[in-house]
């Protein structure tokens, strides 16, 4: 018996891409999958790119984001989730391709285990220049899943991972749909708190490919996603602290304090203030992991006010001394 994967791929203005990501799901080896393309508004020519793979082949299908739900492709991964079929799960991005094996080999990993999760590899490849750059983590497995994913000593992407439906059901995982980046962290180490019990295939059986349309998306030029990254992060000190290492703590704290700082050098005030009442409220999530400077907390918030009016004073948004 072949169980049904459900793969589901959020998308907005990506039609000059979506034919290639299609086009490798087409060819994967296994063929009992359902292939959801949620769209998220887009103004392009995408709704007749999929509309001529579904001619070709009925498992492709379109769907287009509810105008009640929250703009965004986390709102599109839930509500394709609701819409879909499968036994099995598989998120993927609109411009990353499957690798022919991929759906095969880990559906077998998971029907011939109790594992509730299968992740691969995933290469780096540039399709402007057209080469290879490696494998995007070193490592996918360690003794301590959750502490060294939160410290990026391993990382998987979106697309990488092979869920089974019954879990992510089960503990209602579902997509922060506030989250514009980070949304994967986020996902990700919410599942490692529930359970470590996946499999890895050190394989590379998906390309995150760079392109055109991502060589520049920096996350400090975009407001939102800085905050994103900063929510992420704060999400895991607040409801994970009592499994994070002291080591993962310090980290996450650390990294908010850095958004913090250069959106106050940048004179962001909006998102900095945004982010300095974030890092007051992770207070109570480090003890014993940071030990703050009495006072800090002030002269961080006169810091960022003094750099926003007057474009000095940025010896005072100094880090913490530990």
């Amino acid at each position: 018996m072949n169980p049904l994967i459900s793969i589901i791929i959020p998308t907005f203005n990506r039609a000059e891409m979506l034919s290639d990501v299609l086009d490798s799901i087409y060819k994967q080896t296994y063929a009992n999958w359902e292939c959801l393309v949620v769209d998220d508004g887009s103004g392009d020519t995408s709704k007749k790119v999929v509309a001529q793979w579904i001619k070709k082949d009925a498992r492709f299908q379109w769907h287009e984001r509810p105008s009640t739900s929250q703009k965004g492709a986390n709102a599109c991964r839930n509500f394709g989730f609701e819409q879909s079929k499968g036994a099995y799960i598989n998120w993927f991005d609109s411009d990353d391709l499957m690798l022919p094996l991929k759906l095969a080999q880990q559906v077998a990993q998971l029907t011939e285990s109790n594992y509730f999760y299968s992740i691969c590899q995933t290469e780096r490849y540039d399709a402007v220049q057209q080469k290879s750059f490696g494998l995007r983590a070193e490592a996918i497995t360690s003794k301590d899943p959750l502490n060294d994913y939160v410290q990026f000593s391993i990382f998987w992407t979106t697309g990488a991972a092979l869920w089974k439906k019954s879990f992510i059901q089960e503990h209602n995982l579902r997509w922060d749909e506030d989250l514009q980046q980070s949304q994967d962290y986020d996902f990700h180490i919410r599942a490692l708190a529930i359970s470590t019990a996946y499999g890895t295939i050190d394989t590379a059986l998906m390309q995150l490919l760079r392109h055109e349309q991502n060589m520049s998306n920096a996350v400090l030029d975009a407001p939102d996603k800085i905050l994103s990254n900063v929510k992420a992060r704060y999400k895991a000190l607040k409801f994970q602290q009592d499994v994070l290492t002291i080591v993962s703590k310090r980290e996450l704290f650390n990294k908010m304090y850095y958004f913090f700082r250069t959106t106050s050098i940048a004179r962001n005030i909006h998102t900095s203030n945004q982010i300095f009442s974030l890092l007051k409220q992770s207070k109570t999530h480090i003890v014993g992991a940071v030990s703050l400077e009495k006072g800090i907390f002030n002269r961080w918030k006169f810091g960022m006010y003094l750099y926003a009016f007057t474009g000095k004073g940025e010896r005072f948004l100094k880090p913490n001394k530990e």
